[in-house]
């Protein structure tokens, strides 16, 4: 007897499973005996799947979040080389530099931990930071300091590129549907399993002719799904292997 095979919905990242549903919707549509039989839940499908498709977008972030989040990591990274070049300045043989670096480690230690501050907190840091560290009294100490100022510049563009880019996505985001991507998927799960009960209690009964074509598309789609999450885990987890020994 023909029936339409389970689904692993809840291992299905967002994507294959919002083409699953996608693809569950079009099979529907294209089908006159399944549409006969789902009057009552096709169209509350429709409605969940479009709410699947604003939430996966909201999901997917901004466009510049790549960007954000590779400046964030280069402005901490950038950070502690500058704090990294003061502590070698306090180590140095020459006290004179030793002194300045002492001077300019005043002025870090007055911003405290910035690494624990929240986004918002860290941005205006790092700007007061540098600001006060490229100002014309700090400059010529930062200066002696081997590679602070090259890093004190550099954490100062990343900040303000970061504090520019950051304010882009606010307005970029602003007036975006809200949608929570779990939620959503949970209520168009739910109205899946409704379909494929249906569906297969009508086989069953009706026999299997007006249905045929319907359970095997979408058995075929679930079936590409399984494998391709199963090359994703082979993957995942694949060893690898040590090279060879090299002949002696």
């Amino acid at each position: 007897m023909m029936k339409i095979i389970a689904a692993p919905l809840p291992n299905l990242r967002d994507e294959q499973h919002l083409s699953l549903m996608t693809d569950t919707k079009r099979l529907i549509s294209e089908e006159p005996a399944v549409k006969l039989i789902l009057v009552e839940e096709e169209p509350l499908f429709s409605d969940a799947l479009d709410a699947e498709v604003v939430a996966e977008k909201v999901a997917s972030g901004s466009e510049i979040t790549k960007s954000i989040d590779d400046l964030f990591a280069l402005r901490a990274k950038h950070f502690t080389g500058l704090e990294h070049a003061v502590e070698m300045g306090l180590c140095h043989f020459d006290p004179t530099i030793e002194n300045v670096a002492a001077s300019v480690k005043t002025v870090l230690d007055k911003y405290g931990n910035i690494n624990r501050k929240t986004n918002a907190e860290k941005t205006v840091s790092f700007r007061n930071l540098t600001d006060e560290l490229l100002s014309v009294e700090n400059l010529p100490k930062v200066s002696m300091i081997s590679g602070a100022k090259e890093f004190a510049e550099k954490v100062k563009e990343e900040n303000d590129e970061y504090s520019a880019l950051t304010d882009s996505r606010t307005k970029e985001v602003t007036g975006r549907p809200s949608g929570n991507m779990h939620d959503a998927r949970d209520v168009t799960d739910r109205i899946y399993h409704s379909i494929i009960t249906r569906v297969n209690a009508a086989a069953t009964l009706n026999g299997e002719a007006n249905y045929a074509s319907f359970i095997t598309q979408l058995n075929g789609k679930i079936e590409a799904l399984k494998a391709t999450m199963s090359q994703q885990f082979t993957a995942r987890h694949k060893q690898v292997l040590p090279p060879p020994p090299k002949p002696v």
